[in-house]
């Protein structure tokens, strides 16, 4: 069966609640010491579960789910854990984990503002997602400037 709609979600503010380590961002110009700072304690974020729930049931009504993160790559390990417990957890018995939404992250080294990032992956992808979940103001900008519906689950401006 086709999927009926592809929703893009972003994880960072988004799924995973990362109020506890943004202070890390929360400057004009921030460092790549910052950024670090910041991914280190990642794995320690409570989950949205609204959010966590919506992906979920979009996944089991067989629409394309995909996680798209300006997370860099060296932390796919801990976001993987994360996710398995906070997300993919609670849809266990219907899907092993990770194996049928795909993570999208940042290559290590690679200091483009995410919107150039995801704007690669977009125009890798072949399709505009029919919705897009982010929190960014400025992601949500860019989105929506690219014709593709987003909802701003919560309001940042990092």
């Amino acid at each position: 069966m086709e999927p009926k709609m592809f929703v893009v979600f972003d994880l960072d503010g988004t799924i995973a609640n990362d109020a506890h380590r943004s202070h890390h961002l929360d400057k004009e110009e921030p460092t790549d010491d910052d950024y670090a700072a910041y991914f280190a304690l990642c794995g320690d974020d409570p989950v949205f579960e609204p959010t966590a729930e919506f992906l979920r049931q979009l996944w089991m009504q067989n629409h394309r789910v995909e996680i798209w993160t300006g997370r860099p790559e060296h932390t796919r390990a801990v976001t993987e854990a994360w996710l398995n417990e906070h997300v993919y957890g609670p849809m266990a018995k219907w899907i092993p984990p990770l194996s049928a939404i795909p993570l999208r992250m940042r290559a290590d080294g690679d200091t483009n503002p995410v919107r150039t990032v995801k704007g690669a992956w977009l125009a890798a992808c072949g399709t505009k997602p029919d919705l897009v979940l982010d929190d960014r103001t400025s992601s949500v900008h860019w989105w929506r400037d690219h014709g593709i519906l987003c909802w701003q689950v919560q309001e940042n401006n990092y």
